[in-house]
């Protein structure tokens, strides 16, 4: 294993070099646990860069520049200063420039060309294949790629262990010129080949064990490790803020299984490690998905535990059965020639796994539910039939609007302590079309997409009472502490867990508060995240910002950075003058099953 210019003064042009450095450290342990030979090898010069010439395009600006203010000012890479030294939690029992058995061999050079040294330390131990690492793609990598493949060996760099501090440089030496020369395998492919990934798991829960790595201990960690797993849901919104904190690196992945059934592949952290931050809870300090979430997400089982403040609803199983025998007695008809709301209503169809208005549909009465249930052969779920809510309160342009009511949910790693906050700001979705009590189309019918940030004490409608804020965190309260009572949301002994979800709430011209639906793993929008715009919504919500920048309606940047903050550094939340956060309840919940297997699904 070559490793190239690891050393301070190249290191910190890099934006996330602890992150980088983490793969690096995999790749080292990888090859010493292995009996690889390590060889360092770095620039390193004279005082005064003696040697090298003033018109050298590379290092003749160094000589210039030290000729003018001396070695105090201008020492980059010289013998003698900190920066120069390979990191020194890279290196084990090296001997410089010499050849010795044990430890790992450094090899110093003063041109962009390696040394002669390297080509030497390599064929006196008959090595014939040699992996190389390294910052400066362009420059040290690509060079000393290029002189190995000219000495007959077979040469392969590791992709997550290549930098540059030019992102276009890298993608195009590794992408193109390096492949030339050697192959390019990603760090799971490496350590496979080094010593499998069966055996390193084996390794790194041995070494989990000596440090005792089971939870996360936020005020004693020097570093810490995040690793999205691409389960789906928040996570890379919540490593955007966690990388932007320096404790926090990013952690690589490995293929843990393929579903069959479903042909998804499913990826864990490297090595299978309990890292302290992932979206597959099985390998997380702190989880992301909370145990149990499906009571208040799928629609059918949130019905018992929202009550009186859901809108009449009804269960249909396998097709064609009402849950419990329980179909309503007779259909409310609409009056074609009236507008009135009061002579109206109609039935919504929700299949009970799926959020979102492309799930919805809407039928006159029950017989065509039935018919509608029936005819749809590609989901083979429990449905919910919901009426209608009489005389909605409408914008003041005449549409229907519901709120989407943000809350975060924590419980401690004790497994029964529970707290609950709620977002200050919320908001109005509304129907694209003015509301009708004949007109039935989705259009009219269905609210889903976010159009006007709403704040607590504030006017929302003229239609909507002022309290509408209290009314929404007490019902999403009581829900909640109904939920750990009953012990519907169970706690992960050992590990603390976290979700943000949302609610839609409806108010009706008499100001009564209706709950229609919780959904876990709402649509969030981050700007400065990056996030993939794979919805509709969130291609608009980035359009929109392209326009309006941090005036833009929907953007949720400070609602994650602040909840992150709450749930990974406490301490420093605490300190905060103001947050849209608010605290919203307290709960003790049952003792789960500490066996149970159910804890680590999600």
């Amino acid at each position: 294993l070559v490793l190239c210019d690891l050393q301070a003064d190249g290191l910190k042009s890099l934006r996330a070099h602890e992150s980088f450095l983490s793969s690096i450290r995999i790749a080292l342990h990888v090859a010493r646990k292995a009996g690889w030979t390590i060889v360092h090898t770095g620039l390193q010069f004279p005082s005064r860069y003696d040697g090298v010439l003033e018109s050298h395009r590379l290092y003749g600006a160094l000589r210039r520049l030290n000729s003018k203010v001396g070695d105090a000012q201008a020492h980059w890479f010289m013998e003698g200063y900190d920066g120069s030294e390979i990191d020194s939690s890279l290196l084990q029992f090296s001997d410089k420039n010499i050849d010795s058995e044990g430890g790992d061999v450094v090899v110093w050079r003063q041109s962009h060309l390696p040394p002669s040294e390297l080509v030497e330390t390599l064929q006196s131990r008959s090595i014939s294949k040699a992996v190389v690492v390294g910052i400066k793609a362009g420059y040290a990598v690509q060079a000393t790629v290029q002189a190995l493949c000219d000495e007959g060996l077979h040469v392969s760099i590791v992709k997550e262990c290549v930098s540059d501090d030019v992102s276009e440089r890298l993608e195009a030496v590794v992408d193109h010129l390096v492949p030339i020369y050697a192959d390019v395998v990603s760090l799971e492919e490496f350590v496979d080949e080094a010593v499998g990934l069966h055996e390193y798991a084996k390794i790194v829960a041995a070494d989990d064990a000596d440090h005792d790595e089971t939870s996360i201990n936020i005020s004693t960690q020097t570093t810490f490790h995040c690793t999205d797993c691409g389960r789906g849901g928040h996570m890379p919104l919540y490593m955007f803020h966690l990388l932007r904190q320096v404790k926090w690196n990013q952690y690589p992945t490995q293929q843990w299984y393929n579903d069959d059934f479903s042909g998804r592949q499913y990826k864990c952290p490297l090595g299978q490690k309990l890292v302290d931050f992932c979206d597959e809870p099985r390998f997380s300090k702190v989880s992301m998905f909370i145990s149990g979430r499906e009571w208040l997400d799928e629609k059918d089982k949130a019905i018992g535990l929202i009550g009186s403040l859901l809108p009449e609803t009804y269960v249909v199983t396998n097709g064609s059965d009402w849950l419990n025998g329980d179909r309503p007695s007779r259909d409310k008809t609409i009056d074609e020639n009236s507008n009135s709301n009061n002579s109206s209503s109609f039935w919504f169809v929700k299949e009970c796994d799926k959020n979102g208005g492309r799930a919805v549909q809407i039928c006159k009465t029950i017989a065509e539910c039935e018919q509608l249930i029936a005819e749809n052969t590609t989901h083979t779920g429990n449905y919910v039939i919901q009426s209608h809510i009489h005389d909605p309160a409408l914008t003041a342009q005449g549409h229907k609007c519901h709120a989407k009511f943000y809350s975060l949910l924590q419980c401690d790693k004790d497994g029964i302590s529970w707290k609950l906050h709620t977002y200050k700001d919320a908001f109005l979705a509304t129907s694209p079309n003015p509301w009708s009590s004949c007109d039935i189309t989705k259009e009219t019918q269905v609210t889903n997409k976010r159009t006007k940030r709403i704040l607590a004490g504030e006017e929302v409608e003229p239609s909507w009472p002022m309290s509408w804020y209290d009314q929404c965190k007490e019902a999403v309260s009581s829900v909640i502490r109904k939920a750990v009572t009953n012990g519907k949301l169970l706690g992960r002994p050992g590990k603390k867990q976290f979700e943000i979800f949302s609610a839609d709430f409806m108010f009706d011209t008499s100001g009564n508060i209706w709950l229609i639906e919780f959904n876990f793993g709402p649509v969030l929008f981050d700007p400065l995240a990056g996030q993939p715009l794979s919805t509709e919504s969130l291609q608009e919500y980035q359009r929109l910002y392209d326009l309006h920048g941090t005036k833009a309606v929907v953007h949720d940047t400070t609602m994650i950075r602040d909840a992150v903050s709450m749930i990974f550094t406490p301490e420093l939340f605490a300190k905060k003058k103001s947050t849209r956060w608010d605290p919203a309840g307290f709960f003790k919940g049952k003792v789960p099953e500490t066996a149970s297997s159910s804890t680590e699904q999600t």
